[in-house]
């Protein structure tokens, strides 16, 4: 019965898009990676990206605004891996976080003798089990 509702709220959501053709245009435009999938593919990658979209919450760090724009183009690259698995591979965490730029989180890390150590990585973004990506 769950399954049922939420099937129906997701085409609901998927019919009520305000996102435009011009928008999906340069949206798939700006990615090659898209350019070899089928019109069926096209399609199904359009509304999982939709359903991400109501789903997640994306945040914008140190100040960035995160547009519609570029939370499509997120949303495509993050729906592409799970095209064939759907999106409940996505349940369990909520929030997208984009940095401006990339990123270098200071972690402390234990080597083998037990010794901590502070370290500084240059990252463009992570995921973490459970959420969320960056």
């Amino acid at each position: 019965m769950f399954q049922l509702m939420r099937d129906w709220i997701d085409r609901r959501v998927i019919q009520r898009s305000r996102i435009t053709r011009a928008q999906w245009d340069q949206a798939f435009g700006s990615l090659p990676l898209l350019q070899g999938l089928s019109a069926d593919e096209n399609q199904r990658l359009r509304e999982l990206a939709i359903i991400l979209m109501h789903r997640k919450s994306f945040e914008g760090a140190h100040g960035l605004m995160v547009t519609e724009s570029m939370a499509l183009i997120i949303a495509l690259q993050a729906c592409l891996p799970i095209l064939q698995l759907g999106i409940e591979v996505y349940n369990g965490w909520s929030s997208i976080i984009v940095y401006p730029s990339g990123f270098s989180p200071r972690r402390i890390v234990r080597d083998e003798y037990g010794v901590e150590h502070f370290v500084q990585d240059e990252l463009s973004g992570e995921a973490w089990e459970d959420g969320p990506v960056i």
